[in-house]
């Protein structure tokens, strides 16, 4: 992995990321979303962009309740910061069960995320991936 910057703040946003699958592994909506920024953005494939805590929380809060039996899994290839700027880039592996289709549906595919710093501590600005590879017949469905 590829890091710069220092070691606190690197430190900090490990800890963040982690939160973050954690919270998406659990389907945990509250815990999820107090790592959003105020400002947050999410870019997802096949959807309009999500702009804001209150559009983006209620995406967040759909997807987790959709698809509460779920597993995120995730590899970050590098991490920057700079001042109270920070972006990690990454690949990541989804699988959640579809209840509609009564099975597990598996989504491979990169990401980028850029986070800021709050007097609070960092949190998630924009997040935006691509998929890659799914086993879902649409693959806008399950992230």
């Amino acid at each position: 992995m590829i890091e710069a910057g220092p070691a606190a703040d690197l430190a900090a946003l490990a800890r963040l990321r982690d939160a973050l699958t954690d919270a998406d592994n659990r389907a945990d909506t509250p815990a999820f979303v107090a790592a959003l920024a105020e400002d947050v953005v999410i870019m997802a494939p096949g959807l309009p962009i999500l702009a804001g805590l209150e559009s983006c929380a209620s995406f967040v809060t759909d997807v987790l309740a959709s698809y509460p039996q779920r597993h995120v899994g995730e590899t970050i290839d590098e991490v920057h910061v700079s001042g109270d700027l920070a972006f990690d880039r990454g690949t990541f592996i989804t699988e959640v069960f579809d209840p509609e289709l009564g099975r597990p549906v598996r989504e491979c595919g990169t990401a980028l995320r850029i986070y800021r710093r709050h007097a609070s501590g960092w949190k998630l600005a924009r997040v935006m991936w691509h998929v890659e590879e799914s086993d879902a017949p649409d693959q806008s469905a399950p992230t």
